[in-house]
């Protein structure tokens, strides 16, 4: 019997539930048990049993405990990209096969804000040219790793030339103009410079980082005055601005309908043009259910007919 032969190798280890694999890639994508738990309708204690019993199935470190949460170990941040990967080969031939009776609803991934302000007013027209499909919209801070897990349809917003090279549909630019409802202009009287903006309440959305330093940047001015009103999610910074609380930031042609009826105004004509786009994913799973083409086309023509172009 040859030495190698007789070598004993380590037995592998238990490779972890599917259940605890998506427990741990939400957990990574948040940061947060909480957030995870929220998701995967769990109990807090429960997402920590379960890494707990992958890491020591794995044994290795998974998360960092801090102070403030949670944080993904090197390790842990390079298994969570292969097991998102892996989970989304899953989801999507999961799909592929349910998706051949046509009868399934499409799933799309997208920003709330995405569908509040541009989606929601271009499904009349899809239901009229796509009347046997149905939609499963998902609002999502992230939904390029919801695409990767189960999601037909991802709508999200980055770099132009990384959109390009990928391959994804470029849908519109995103650009930011100071935008406030009609009453709110009519009680602080006509914006006729950026200097009149410090009479007004400013409002401002807290995950697009430091955005209103970013315009008076752009702008040329040195000192920008403090949000009064802070929020965490873009949808909210709108809908407030549209409710007379302040004057809010806001993508002209995201907001297109809106300001073409008068819900909310731009009273002054400075925008700011970033090179990131708002951008389409598609699945390829689609292509099994032969529709591939038509919805290609249609989203395409929302660009070239104004619904997607951009505005400056």
């Amino acid at each position: 019997m040859s030495d190698l032969s007789r070598m004993i190798l380590p037995p592998l280890p238990a490779l972890p539930s599917l259940r605890a694999l998506r427990t741990f890639e939400a957990a990574c994508k948040y940061k947060s048990f909480l957030r995870a738990a929220e998701e995967l309708n769990m109990t807090p204690s429960a997402v920590s049993r379960q890494i707990a019993t992958m890491e020591q199935q794995l044994g290795v470190m998974l998360f960092r405990r801090t102070a403030r949460g949670v944080e993904p170990t090197p390790d842990g941040e390079a298994y969570a990209r292969d097991v998102r990967a892996a989970l989304g080969l899953l989801g999507m031939a999961t799909r592929r096969f349910v998706n051949a009776s046509q009868r399934q609803p499409l799933r799309i991934s997208v920003q709330p804000a995405i569908c509040h302000y541009w989606l929601f007013p271009l499904l009349a027209d899809f239901r009229r040219r796509f009347p046997d499909l149905h939609l499963d919209l998902v609002g999502s801070d992230h939904p390029r790793d919801d695409f990767q897990r189960d999601a037909d349809f991802a709508i999200d917003y980055g770099k132009e030339s990384e959109a390009r090279d990928a391959g994804h549909l470029v849908l519109f630019r995103r650009t930011s103009t100071p935008v406030c409802s009609p009453d709110l202009l009519e009680r602080f009287g006509p914006l006729e410079a950026i200097g009149d903006l410090q009479r007004l309440p400013l409002l401002h959305n807290i995950s697009a980082g430091e955005e209103w330093q970013e315009w008076y940047g752009a702008k040329g001015a040195s000192e920008v005055p403090m949000a009064q009103y802070q929020f965490r999610e873009r949808s909210l910074t709108l809908a407030a601005a549209q409710h007379g609380l302040g004057v809010a930031l806001g993508c002209r042609n995201m907001l297109r309908e809106e300001l073409e009826a008068g819900t909310l105004v731009a009273p002054l004509p400075e925008t700011v043009t970033y090179d990131d786009v708002y951008f389409l994913i598609m699945s390829s799973a689609l292509e099994d259910i032969g529709i591939t083409g038509e919805l290609i086309r249609w989203f395409q023509g929302l660009s070239e007919t104004g619904a997607g172009a951009a505005v400056t």
